[in-house]
C-alpha cells in the first residue's frame, strides 16, 4: 500500500519514470505473492485429494469389516435358530414319548386283564362240555397274548426311558451350545455398532476435509491476479508517459 501511494505521488508530481519503477516493483511483489498463493492452492488441492483418497480407502476397509461382521451375525443367528429348534423338538419328542408310553402301558395292562379273563372263562366253559379242545386252544392263545403283552410292556419300560434320556441329552447339549453362540452374537453386534460409528467418523472427516481454506485461497488468487493486471497496465502507461 505504501508503494502504491508513493507511485501515485510520483505520478501526480510528474515523476512518471519514478512512478513507473515503483509500480513495477510493486507488481513484482504482487506476482511473488501470487506465485506463493498458487503454490498454497496446489498444496491445498493435494491435501484434499490425499484426504479424499484416504477417506475412500478407510471407508472401503470399514465396509469390508462391516460385511464380515454381518456374515458372523447371520451365521450365529442361523446356528442359534437351529440349536433352539433342535432343543425344543427334543423336549417335545420326550414329552410325547412319555405320554404315549403311559397310554401304551394302560392299553397293555387292560389287554392282559381282558386276555386273562377270557382265558379263565374259556377254560371254565371247556370243563363243562364234552369237546373242550377248541376252547382250550383259544384259551392257550389268550394266555400267549397276555404273556406277549406283558413281555412287550417290560421291553418298552426298559427302552422308552433310554430313548427319552437320549432326547433329553440332545436337548441339553443343544442348549449348552447356545451359550457360546449367543456370546458370539453379542460380540458381533458390538462390532457392528463400532463399524457404524467408524463409518460416521470417516464421513465426518471426509466432509470436513483438510484444514486449508480452498475458497479463501482462490479468492486471494483472483484479487492478486486483478492487482497484477492493473499494475501491469499502469506500469506500461507510466513508462510510455515518461518517454514523451
Amino acid at each position: 500500500r505504501e508503494q502504491a501511494q508513493t507511485a501515485c505521488s510520483d505520478a501526480k508530481a510528474g515523476r512518471l519514470q519514478d512512478a513507473a519503477e515503483t509500480a513495477e516493483a510493486l507488481e513484482d511483489e504482487i506476482k511473488a505473492a501470487l506465485d506463493a498463493a498458487n503454490s498454497e492452492a496446489d498444496r491445498c488441492r493435494e491435501q484434499r485429494e490425499e484426504s479424499a483418497t484416504e477417506s475412500a480407502r478407510a471407508a472401503k476397509d470399514n465396509d469390508v469389516r462391516a460385511n464380515g461382521i454381518n456374515v458372523d451375525k447371520e451365521s450365529a443367528d442361523t446356528q442359534i435358530s437351529e440349536f433352539t429348534e433342535r432343543a425344543a423338538a427334543c423336549d417335545k419328542a420326550s414329552a410325547e414319548l412319555t405320554e404315549l408310553h403311559s397310554q401304551q402301558r394302560d392299553l397293555l395292562q387292560q389287554l392282559r386283564i381282558d386276555s386273562n379273563k377270557v382265558e379263565s372263562l374259556l377254560r371254565r366253559v371247556g370243563g363243562e362240555i364234552s369237546e373242550p379242545r377248541r376252547l382250550g386252544e383259544a384259551a392257550d392263545h389268550c394266555k400267549k397274548l397276555a404273556e406277549a403283552s406283558e413281555a412287550y410292556g417290560r421291553s418298552a419300560d426298559e427302552e422308552v426311558p433310554q430313548l427319552s434320556s437320549a432326547f433329553t441329552e440332545v436337548a441339553r447339549a443343544s442348549s449348552s451350545a447356545l451359550v457360546p453362540l449367543r456370546l458370539l452374537r453379542a460380540d458381533a453386534e458390538e462390532d457392528a455398532v463400532s463399524a457404524r460409528e467408524e463409518q460416521e467418523r470417516i464421513s465426518r472427516k471426509a466432509s470436513k476435509g483438510p484444514a486449508c481454506d480452498q475458497l479463501g485461497i482462490s479468492s486471494k488468487i483472483r484479487k492478486l491476479t486483478g492487482y497484477t493486471k492493473k499494475l501491469s497496465d499502469a506500469t506500461v502507461s507510466l513508462a510510455w508517459g515518461s518517454l514523451r
